[in-house]
């Protein structure tokens, strides 16, 4: 009799527990097919697959691991009128240097670096970078903000030229670009410079760009206690189209050169003096962004080296007069090991 209701107890277990385990396992077949597709489907529009391997292919080895050292700045040029009074400024940031490590595989990884000024400097260092990079070979976007409290330059007013020295400027600004390569079946943008590719012949593609910016430059009152002037704004939304080529050497010396020239469909700035906004009005901007990178490959591919810089620089005119330029640069050194 135990015995019996034993075997009944199991065999009511069995009846509830195996159409469970039959879901279960109809769950996570559809859940495997859900995944397959969607990766294929990223691969698609990522350029990914379907690309002509004469021309570019993933590396022999999936895993990378590579320190690099980075610096990065800007200079800035304005000319404007307030309250009847013009001026003139030329301002420069702290150059800011930075070293870590990148590990990737298959081209998906995490950077980690850190500010060496901050460790070394004896005096306080506040200069804040963050960035934002994804690179495939149909489309990239790059993602930069800056904030320099310690902003040194100088200032024509009346005529006659004063300094600006630090900590009586500061910047906050937003840079937001977007790109399309045309011909992503054979050129390939990761190659120069992630190396999530390789570029195995010379290629070139048209490409075409979205970007946005956002700058704020504000004074400090407690350190200018003679200047009314609070800060200045420029918002800008620009489209534009150029070209980029991958050189392949005949020593497999990858260089990269682009050049992309944007103007604005939406372009905004004002300044702000004793708490009244004023100059409010829209600017016709023209941004030009170029890139240089050079890579080769070492030890049978698994060491390589790559030198890459860029720089973007922004025009504004006001009235038909050349009234606001800045430049943002950077440069970075990699060494990495593939395996």
């Amino acid at each position: 009799m135990f015995i019996f209701v034993k075997m009944k107890r199991l065999l009511y277990f069995a009846l509830i527990f195996f159409p469970l385990v039959f879901h279960a396992e109809k769950s996570s077949a559809q859940l495997n097919v859900f995944i397959e597709k969607a990766i294929s489907t990223f691969s698609r529009i990522t350029g990914s697959t379907g690309y002509d391997t004469t021309y570019i292919a993933p590396p022999a080895r999936p895993w990378m691991v590579a320190p690099f050292v980075q610096s990065t700045g800007f200079d800035v040029y304005n000319s404007n009128t307030l309250s009847g009074i013009g001026y003139q400024s030329f301002r420069s940031s702290r150059t800011r240097y930075f070293s870590g490590v990148n590990a990737s595989y298959k081209g998906f990884g995490l950077e980690v670096g850190f500010n060496p000024q901050k460790v070394f400097q004896n005096k306080k260092f506040n200069e804040k970078v963050f960035n934002l990079n994804y690179y495939t070979n149909r489309f990239c976007i790059d993602a930069m903000y800056n904030y320099s409290p310690s902003i040194a330059g100088t200032l024509k007013m009346n005529g006659e030229w004063t300094s600006l020295p630090e900590n009586i400027l500061e910047q906050k600004s937003l840079l937001i670009s977007s790109y399309y390569i045309f011909n992503n079946k054979q050129f390939s943008y990761p190659a120069a410079f992630n190396q999530g590719f390789i570029q195995k012949r010379s290629a070139g593609s048209p490409l075409a760009i979205m970007l946005f910016c956002r700058n704020r430059f504000n004074i400090n009152p407690w350190e200018a206690l003679d200047s009314h002037y609070t800060e200045s704004k420029l918002l800008t939304f620009c489209v534009g189209a150029g070209y980029g080529y991958n050189f392949v050497t005949p020593h497999n010396w990858l260089i990269h050169l682009s050049s992309i020239p944007a103007v604005s469909v939406l372009s905004v700035t004002g300044s702000t003096l004793d708490d009244v906004e004023t100059n409010r009005r829209p600017y016709l901007n023209a941004i030009l962004t170029q890139r240089f990178s050079v890579v080769k490959y070492l030890a049978n591919d698994h060491l390589f080296f790559n030198i890459s810089a860029y720089g973007i620089g922004l025009l504004a005119l006001k009235d038909l007069r050349f009234s606001y330029a800045q430049m943002v640069w950077d440069t970075r050194f990699t060494i990495g090991l593939m395996f």
